[in-house]
């Protein structure tokens, strides 16, 4: 499930691809998706596909083209991260912002949370210092 500030944004990048490609020569992409559901990348300076025009997220603002999975899966890797990364920092940052294990571990498609506490989150400089804030009030109220 995805939220109205998420769509907002792939609306604001598809706006922006659409800009983009009117200032952009003939050398930008188009994306095409072809019956038997591989996608073609071609100049459109080329012309048109006998396929469906379709617009991919992962593309490169200056040209259109596709962000292929091995230059970036290697972009990663110079960053000492996978892609994988993405699913921990999501599942953390949700925990570190007050989201319930329970409800992380729907998100992220887990059927148990422990699998979630114990692989997905990290014990964060945040999380120890709301932990220690907690407790703090924890005090104050019971003395």
């Amino acid at each position: 499930m995805i939220d109205d500030f998420l769509v907002s944004e792939l609306q604001h990048w598809k706006n922006q691809q659409a800009e983009n490609e009117k200032t952009a020569d003939d050398s930008c992409a188009h994306i095409y998706r072809a019956a038997d559901n591989k996608l073609i990348q071609q100049s459109k300076g080329l012309g048109e596909v006998d396929a469906e025009k379709v617009n991919l997220i992962c593309t490169d603002e200056r040209d259109g083209r596709m962000i292929l999975r091995e230059p970036f899966t290697k972009l990663l890797q110079n960053e000492e991260i996978n892609a994988h990364s993405f699913r921990h920092t999501h599942a953390t940052t949700l925990i570190e912002n007050g989201a319930t294990a329970k409800g992380v571990a729907g998100r992220l498609g887990h059927s148990s949370t422990l699998i979630t506490q114990n692989l997905y989150t990290h014990n964060t400089k945040k999380l120890q210092e709301d932990t220690v804030e907690i407790f703090i009030k924890t005090l104050q109220t019971n003395s």
